[in-house]
């Protein structure tokens, strides 16, 4: 079967999506990078990664889920001081609200190389320069009870 479009190969791109068992928004954030994919005609396999303890959190460099990374870094900003652990992740959209992913328009930059997202062993030091880019997608922390209105707590093993 040919075809007058041919995908544009990945040159190397690797992406992940952390999430933790029971994750509401984990698949959101899979459909959300599929959609550039499909656009750009990138092809590109998308690798799940599913962290179940903190110890799997503090091995795989992961903020919260849903994660996403493109050739190995957060699409979004990590806030300074920023540890990773099981929890759940929600982004400041460009109007102000929080959602359980982040913009569309955050995953196309990545996917183009356009995003500058600190790499947790920079995270501190470059986190004035994140606050100066105006980036809308960062990542927040937000008590406990309004995380819960965008993402379920993560089910702990008794």
């Amino acid at each position: 079967m040919s075809s007058s479009n041919p995908s544009r190969p990945s040159r190397g791109s690797t992406i992940e999506v952390l999430y933790f068992d029971g994750c509401p928004s984990y698949e959101h954030a899979v459909a959300l990078v599929r959609k550039p994919l499909a656009a750009e005609r990138i092809t590109a396999p998308i690798q799940l990664i599913r962290v179940d303890t903190d110890v799997d959190a503090q091995h795989y460099g992961f903020y919260g889920s849903p994660t996403i990374r493109v050739n190995g870094e957060d699409i979004a900003p990590l806030p300074a001081g920023a540890t990773p652990h099981l929890a759940c992740r929600v982004y400041r959209t460009p109007d102000g609200q929080l959602a359980p992913v982040p913009a569309y328009e955050t995953l196309v930059a990545a996917l183009q190389g356009e995003h500058a997202a600190p790499t947790p062993n920079t995270a501190r030091s470059n986190a004035p320069d994140n606050q100066s880019r105006g980036r809308s997608d960062a990542m927040i922390t937000v008590p406990s009870a309004a995380a819960r209105t965008v993402c379920a707590p993560p089910r702990r093993a008794t």
